[in-house]
Order: structure tokens, then sequence, then C-alpha cells
């Protein structure tokens, strides 16, 4: 009887396990998208990811994740932010396949919103969320998307903002995952933490 036990908890702990990887974008390991214009531009810069756009000129950098898109996941970073208002934005990407197909969860000052492109439509948009996040510069956030079967819950500084559900055949396409920002911003993004 002690055996059995000890076997089914050895079995149990063991199917608990769940792997983690930490980006801390020092030597690139994923091949993070890089780029730089004069309006824009998406660098690593010691070690973190360092984004800026312009009005006109959004900003998104992403990398193919070593994810299993088939289970649950974590994805998790820090965020140093230049200015949190209600005319600019930054957020996560996941699903990411290109440019004009991608799953984005965004921030901007009160508010979180999701959005699903295909072929460079939107076509999904949850309406935006009330958070606990006002205007203020030189902001510490840390943002958080976990998939759960078929649903992605979007945490921002620990606290739920939205839970975004998708119907049983949902499925998805990409381990593309990265970042994006919009308005005249600066941001860095830092401590990229995935578990599954």
């Amino acid at each position: 009887m002690k055996k059995i036990l000890f076997s089914l908890l050895f079995i149990a702990s063991f199917n608990t396990i769940r792997a983690q990887i930490l980006d801390e974008f020092d030597s690139n390991n994923y091949e993070w998208s890089e780029f730089s214009t004069k309006k824009s531009q998406a660098i690593i810069i010691n070690g973190k990811m360092h984004m800026e756009s312009s009005v006109d000129e959004p900003a998104t950098t992403f990398c193919y994740a070593p994810i299993d898109i088939t289970s649950d996941f974590d994805v998790k970073c820090d965020v140093l932010v230049k200015k949190i208002d209600d005319d600019n934005v930054f957020g996560l990407l996941l699903d990411y396949l290109d440019e004009d197909n991608y799953l984005a969860f965004k921030v901007t000052e009160g508010y979180a919103c999701f959005e699903q492109y295909r072929e460079g439509r939107r076509v999904r948009r949850y309406p935006p969320c009330q958070i606990k996040l006002k205007e203020q510069k030189k902001a510490h956030v840390e943002l958080e998307v976990r998939k759960e079967s078929n649903r992605f819950v979007f945490n921002i500084n620990g606290v739920k903002a939205m839970q975004v559900h998708f119907g049983p055949n949902y499925e998805m396409v990409s381990a593309g995952l990265g970042f994006m920002i919009g308005g005249k911003q600066k941001v860095d993004f830092d401590n990229l933490k995935i578990e599954q």
C-alpha cells in the first residue's frame, strides 16, 4: 500500500512540473525583430527591449518562442513605461504569425482591451475594461497573459484586467509573441518569463 501511495504521489508531482524560460534579452537567443527608423524603433539596449513610437507610426517587435501552443502557458514581463496616459498604448502580442495576424492585449490609462487581427483586419475586439492604472510618468508595470484551455486571462500588476473566451474550435496558429506600443511612447520590456 505504501509503495502504491508513493508511486501515485511521484506521478502526481511529476505531472505538475512546469518548464520555465526567462529571456533577459542580453543575447537575443530568440531572434527578436529589431529595427530603427526616424519615427519608431525596437532595439535591444542594456538587456532590455527598448521601443519608441510616434503618433503616426506605432512599433511592434516579435520572436518565435519555444511554446507548445496546444497546451496552457503563462507569459509575464516587466515594463518600464515613460508615460501612461490616454493618448499612448502598450501591450503584449500572442499568436503572432505576421504583421497582419495576431492577438493584442493592450493597456492605456485606466483601460485594458483585447483585439484579434486576421489578414490585416480587426476581426474581434472586446470592449475595453476599466483597470486601476492612472496617468503617471516612469511607471513600472507587470503584464501577464495566461492561456487556459480556450480562454486567455490578462493580468496587470497581478490583478485580473480581463478574460477572453474563445469557442472550443479556436486553435492558436503560431508560437510568435511580441510587444507593441503606440502614440508618442517610450517603453522598456524586460524579464520575459514563460511557464508551461
